[in-house]
């Protein structure tokens, strides 16, 4: 991978299309709700009619804050509602953060594995894969962190690794090694370049912009007074703050992050057109395990087999839509 120079740093403030932000306390509850009725089966022994009755009114919650989040953030601007968790690394201008986000998208595909959940949940025996389900994909949904989201699909691989034949199963794991390749070529190339020395290949931090130009001034020019709101430069695994960096442009059309990135080269070609076939490659094989598990396992329940293929849709469309 080698390095990049900018001729010369911006002086204006750049372009970009940042959403509005919405802060709310709502989007753990949505992750937590699904849970909560395993939880409750742990600690005092209620019946299945009783488990299931609760996993239905946990559902329908989910359904309906689904969908009264997605319908507030649905208008001519774009709009998401965020709730940070926590700093996991913070060095420098080298921030790792995780937080929750729900965008319209989301929002969508969130109620409609609701309602397949609901579907599910008509029979006692899927309750509590369907739960799990439920509650790891909304997790995928609304985490904004690719790290995660490469986390939360290795936990979805070990959940369904149970009623699920071995070919789907071996497909998800190899689209998740590729997702952490691509997680970690994407970090890496944003932060640094490999470099030959007198010792050997390395790796050296880049210059430019990270820390000649720790921050810029956002200007979002959507809005009909333009809002400035500072916007740092580094390596991150924020979906937001790389989708926002990689738009980041000057009034010319110049894209100094984008542009960047797409001049380094890795094994004898453009690095930003390895991450495009990685990328394409994890959302295949993901799709191509959903498809397979239906078509395979006629044992499992045909409302649990449709759930477990929707997850797996779900997330890759999700991860395409954030990283488009």
């Amino acid at each position: 991978m080698e390095a990049f120079y900018f001729s010369a740093m911006p002086t204006e403030p750049l372009l970009t299309t940042l959403p509005q932000e919405l802060p709310t306390k709502l989007l753990v509850l949505m992750l937590l709700l699904p849970l909560l009725p395993l939880l409750l089966q742990r600690l005092l022994p209620v019946g299945r009619k009783l488990q299931q009755g609760l996993a239905v009114v946990a559902t329908s919650a989910v359904l309906l804050l689904a969908v009264g989040l997605g319908l507030a953030v649905r208008g001519p601007l774009p709009q998401v509602w965020t709730q940070p968790l926590g700093s996991v690394l913070h060095v420098g201008v080298l921030r790792i953060e995780v937080g929750l986000q729900l965008d319209f998208v989301a929002a969508v595909l969130l109620l409609f594995l609701s309602l397949l959940s609901l579907v599910a949940l008509r029979s006692s025996r899927l309750v509590r894969p369907a739960l799990l389900l439920l509650g790891l994909s909304a997790a995928v949904l609304l985490v904004d962190n690719l790290a995660c989201v490469w986390l939360l699909w290795s936990l979805q691989t070990l959940v369904v690794a149970q009623f699920t034949p071995a070919w789907p199963a071996l497909l998800r794991r190899v689209s998740e090694l590729m997702l952490f390749l691509f997680v970690a070529l994407l970090f890496w190339g944003l932060g640094g370049s490999w470099a030959t020395s007198e010792f050997g290949p390395r790796y050296q931090v880049d210059s430019d912009p990270a820390r000649a130009l720790p921050s810029v001034m956002v200007q979002d020019v959507r809005l009909a007074q333009p809002l400035l709101q500072p916007l740092t430069l580094a390596p991150t695994l924020q979906q937001r703050e790389l989708t926002a960096q990689l738009q980041l442009h000057d009034r010319a059309g110049h894209a100094p992050v984008r542009d960047a990135l797409q001049s380094k080269l890795l094994l004898g070609g453009r690095l930003w057109q390895r991450l495009r076939v990685l990328l394409w490659a994890v959302l295949l094989l993901r799709m191509a395990a959903g498809f397979l598990g239906v078509a395979w396992e006629r044992s499992t329940a045909r409302s649990l087999r449709l759930l477990l293929l929707a997850c797996d849709l779900v997330a890759a469309a999700h991860l395409l839509w954030r990283l488009s």
